[in-house]
């Protein structure tokens, strides 16, 4: 199951960062950075992938609005 991450997710998307991405990043830095990733749901979309048997994390999506000087998204978008 695909759901909006939340930020009681900050240890299992710490535990991600550390065992598939090798980032060994501190929890209370990874929490601080989830929450403000959170608070800006305009720029900013974050999903998991949750094992439907164990209910474990076992992935997750980080999506970032990317504004350029060259090109105006909403233009791509809206077509």
């Amino acid at each position: 199951m695909i759901r909006n991450c939340q930020i009681t997710d900050n240890q299992a998307i710490q535990r991600l960062n550390k065992k598939e991405l090798g980032y060994n990043y501190p929890l209370d830095q990874t929490t601080k950075n989830l929450a403000n990733i959170l608070n800006d749901p305009q720029h900013h979309w974050l999903l998991v992938f949750v094992d439907d048997k164990g209910q474990d994390i076992k992935g997750y999506i980080h999506a970032e609005l990317y504004e350029t000087t060259y090109l105006r998204l909403c233009s791509i978008f809206s077509h």
